[in-house]
């Protein structure tokens, strides 16, 4: 049990920094985007 504990540990890990990777690059895109529209007429 031990092992499977320590495995899902590892899982939940490697998740988490994906995630919170892909995240920054998100929100720096949508950041981005919104500095290009700013000032464009509607």
């Amino acid at each position: 049990m031990a092992e499977i504990d320590s495995a899902a540990q590892e899982i939940v890990t490697s998740y988490h920094i994906l995630y919170e990777k892909i995240h920054t690059e998100r929100s720096g895109q949508y950041q981005d985007a919104v500095e290009k529209t700013k000032g464009r007429p509607k």
